[in-house]
């Protein structure tokens, strides 16, 4: 709040000050003279055809050296060359489309599991399978033993001993 109030008393005293003083102060003009203008023109052509030619120069050199460092195949060679940078582009883009389709770029360590984990799950999987099958087998037996009891029950209330090997002969309704 101070400052600003030393700002504004500042600004009042050097107004005053500049009112009471009738020297006419000239700016100068900002635009230039015309020969300046001339001349300010083709200094600037001059630099930028100067620029041109040190990029054409430039570009040539470069070209050089990169002729001399790989030089260009030729003939059949280009030919070929042309066709697997073609090939390399097209097939290059389908494949890197196909692996962007799902749009998670993760290892297949982070999605699967680890090696040690695909063991664990492994043997976890093998270990219930075999509990399955043994309770599978449990049930069967057991089924297959309350037959034969159901059957030997049945046997022994028509009086026919296990093992006999006459036929069985039914009365005839009355």
């Amino acid at each position: 709040l101070q400052l600003a109030s030393t700002k504004d008393s500042v600004d009042i005293t050097t107004n005053k000050a500049s009112k009471h003083q009738d020297i006419p102060v000239s700016k100068p003009s900002s635009l230039p003279s015309r020969s300046h203008k001339y001349d300010s023109d083709s200094d600037r052509e001059e630099r930028r055809k100067r620029e041109k030619y040190e990029r054409k120069k430039y570009s040539k050199h470069k070209e050089m050296v990169t002729e001399e460092l790989a030089p260009k195949s030729t003939g059949r060679e280009a030919t070929i060359e042309k066709k697997r940078e073609k090939s390399a582009t097209l097939h290059g883009a389908a494949r890197q489309k196909e692996d962007a389709k799902d749009g998670l770029d993760l290892s297949e360590d982070f999605l699967m599991g680890g090696v040690d984990d695909y063991h664990a799950r492994v043997q976890r999987r093998k270990v219930a399978q075999n509990k399955r099958q043994e309770e599978k087998h449990q049930r069967i037996s057991a089924a297959q033993e309350a037959e034969a009891a159901r059957m030997q029950k049945f046997l022994s209330d028509m009086g026919i001993q296990p093992g006999q090997q006459e036929r069985i002969t039914i009365a005839p309704r009355e």
